[in-house]
């Protein structure tokens, strides 16, 4: 379908919107509908508790969230028999 010129830019901003939004629902964070909470300078992701859950700390959320996906792909790794 060839859209009118002056709604190109429309569709390309749509576009990346709905991808980037496809990728950040990804996170294990916004599937757990975990949302990172300030404390001081950081922003902290916790689910469970402290000392037997999982946890993250990011200067930013955005660090927050990326750091509590590697900490749940190291919480999710088996041990061998």
């Amino acid at each position: 379908m060839d859209a009118p010129d002056h709604l190109h830019g429309i569709i390309g901003e749509t576009v990346n919107v709905e991808n980037e939004t496809a990728h950040r629902s990804n996170h294990w964070a916004v599937i757990l509908g975990l949302v990172p909470v300030q404390d001081g300078d950081h922003y902290g992701i916790v689910w469970g508790d402290l000392p037997t859950g999982v946890a993250a700390f990011g200067k930013t959320p955005v660090e927050a969230i990326r750091k509590f996906d590697l900490a749940m792909e190291a919480a999710a790794v088996v041990p061998s028999r």
